[in-house]
């Protein structure tokens, strides 16, 4: 008996360690370009990247992701829910960052919010800590011509 509660403390804390290596992972999202395509629809393109971490951690990749992105207006009214479906990135330095369109009828949007993240790993469907991802709001640089107003 007390081999089997020994395997089973031990099988525990393995599971319970390899959990929270995986919430050390860390990937910035960042809405990056907002297009019009044609017939009423925009595409809105993300970047997200894990910062390289994968230098420091095992496993710091992430498979595929499906991320649920609340749309809100300009107002914070909501609009609805989108899935931004991610390719797996960030296992090795040169696919540290990815791209990834969205693409849905043009609305004022003023806000996209994360509110759920579910990663496929090797077939398995694992809702992700949100803590993982951080928000990148950049402030571009305005544009301008010589000579003109």
């Amino acid at each position: 008996m007390k081999k089997i509660t020994g395997c089973l403390i031990l099988g525990l804390l393995s599971v319970s360690m390899s959990a929270s290596a995986t919430e050390d992972r860390y990937a910035s999202i960042t809405h990056t370009k907002e297009s019009f395509l044609n017939q009423g629809y925009c595409s809105y393109e993300f970047s997200l990247d894990n910062g390289g971490s994968h230098m420091s951690l095992d496993n710091a990749g992430f498979g595929a992701l499906e991320m649920t992105l609340q749309m809100k207006d300009k107002k914070g009214s909501v609009i609805g829910n989108e899935v931004l479906e991610v390719e797996p990135f960030g296992d090795m330095g040169a696919n540290r960052s990815i791209t990834a369109s969205l693409e849905v009828l043009c609305n004022d949007i003023g806000e996209f919010k994360v509110i759920k993240v579910v990663e496929d790993k090797n077939g398995r469907k694992v809702q992700l800590p949100l803590s993982i991802f951080e928000p990148m709001n950049p402030e571009l640089a305005k544009m301008s011509v010589s000579g003109s107003k």
